[in-house]
């Protein structure tokens, strides 16, 4: 009876990580489009989280899991694309400017391009914001709320051990997990089969270096 019961905390704290780390920011603070909960469920750009490996003393309960952080990486990557447009739009609106008085052309041309410099800041912006969403999850402050909901169910103290990992192939956990969602998306877009989306992903995992 007694195992059972641990087993079934157990259960409740791997869904309680799952969801603290698949939290997002809501879509009227970002002043963007709402996304379902299904479109995030099977978004292939969030945290991934191993199953809890929890060690019992007397006095804390230790709990270790493995992460690949895919949504940091996905943001820092259209965050750079962003920065990299506007830089160029900024060059045009330079050259541009030389002139600015002499045509009307030109000046739709600026007040064109400011519009779109104004809208692309906003969606840095926003990134931004998702950016620290994801870094404020791995802080102390933040895990501390974590930790006390999974201490009404252990009565004692909880300790993260969390362990970021670089690639994919080191936690068979969160392989199966991607692996998984794949194969989801592409029979959902009639897309290659199994094997294929397998094989696309075992190509693009990193090997740790002997």
């Amino acid at each position: 009876m007694i195992n059972l019961i641990a087993m079934i905390y157990d259960i409740n704290v791997n869904s309680l990580i799952k969801n603290y780390f698949n939290l997002y920011l809501n879509n009227k603070f970002l002043n963007c489009k709402y996304i379902s909960r299904k479109k995030k469920r099977v978004s292939l750009n969030k945290i991934y989280v191993s199953k809890a490996e929890i060690k019992h003393t007397n006095s804390k309960a230790i709990i270790t899991i493995f992460v690949y952080n895919k949504e940091k990486l996905s943001l820092l990557n259209k965050i750079k694309k962003l920065k990299n447009f506007l830089i160029k739009k900024l060059l045009l609106l330079f050259v541009i400017n030389k002139n600015l008085y002499k045509d009307n052309m030109n000046n739709f041309n600026s007040k064109a391009i400011r519009l779109m410099l104004y809208k692309e800041l906003i969606l840095i912006r926003r990134y931004k914001l998702r950016l620290n969403l994801n870094k404020y999850k791995f802080e102390e402050k933040f895990l501390y709320i974590l930790s006390g909901l999974i201490k009404k169910l252990y009565k004692k103290k909880i300790e993260f051990n969390i362990i970021s990992l670089k690639s994919i192939v080191f936690n068979s956990d969160i392989l199966t997990n991607i692996l998984t969602l794949k194969i989801r998306r592409r029979k959902k877009n009639a897309s290659p089969r199994p094997v294929t989306a397998m094989r696309t992903i075992i190509d693009n995992v990193k090997l740790p270096a002997r």
